[in-house]
């Protein structure tokens, strides 16, 4: 097992910054700087923007994990795009939040050592 970097905190962090609001506006309706559900989308589009930039380049490769980190990626800004788009509500905020807080999790387990590096990706 590996120790978490500070990359890991700051991208933890960010996600919560975009969980947190996800929360409360699901609960109360709305938060600061989210009013409707296109500000929701615009929090959550910056949240995977960011996110994918502290991850960095291991999120770009030609592994399994790294191409299941972009598929999560294209479903994480896809459905944002879409929500701030369509302005619905929890149709396409739902999994724009699931996918960010997967790619997060995955990212988490992956430098704690718990994912299988590329070249035994094949053989796990």
């Amino acid at each position: 097992m590996r120790k978490l970097t500070f990359r890991d905190l700051l991208a933890t962090l960010i996600v919560a910054a975009v969980v947190v609001p996800f929360i409360g506006y699901s609960v109360r309706g709305s938060m600061p700087f989210v009013q409707d559900p296109r500000g929701m989308a615009g929090v959550g589009i910056v949240g995977a923007v960011a996110t994918l930039a502290v991850l960095g380049r291991r999120a770009f490769g030609s592994g399994t994990y790294e191409q299941i980190m972009i598929g999560l990626a294209v479903i994480t800004l896809g459905t944002g795009i879409a929500a701030l788009i369509a302005e619905t509500y929890w149709v396409l905020l739902l999994p724009m939040v699931a996918g960010l807080v997967v790619m997060w999790a995955l990212a988490l387990l992956h430098d704690a050592g718990y994912v299988a590096p590329r070249h035994a990706a094949g053989h796990a």
